[in-house]
């Protein structure tokens, strides 16, 4: 039989302060990965000659996310025009 736990907090104070933590310590994971994922690009990335600095950023047009597909795959992709409205 599974047992639900409850986190009884002797205070709001408490309460707040214990969410306060745990969104700190999501934003600092969430850093992390960036920074590991953007690592992990770069090492593919440089038999292309190409670098990113930020994640979200530089993959937002599509021209690196496609180079790194074709690092990974191996194959060329389509080329395809893209136009900013």
């Amino acid at each position: 039989m599974a047992h639900k736990m409850k986190y009884l907090f002797t205070s709001e104070r408490d309460h707040r302060a214990h969410l306060v933590t745990l969104l700190c310590c999501m934003d600092e994971r969430d850093r992390v990965q960036k920074k590991t994922f953007t690592k992990w690009i770069n090492q593919h990335l440089l038999k292309v000659r190409k670098h990113i600095n930020d994640l979200y950023e530089d993959l937002r047009d599509g021209h690196n996310l496609i180079s790194l597909l074709e690092v990974l795959s191996g194959d060329t992709l389509v080329s395809f025009c893209f136009f900013v409205a």
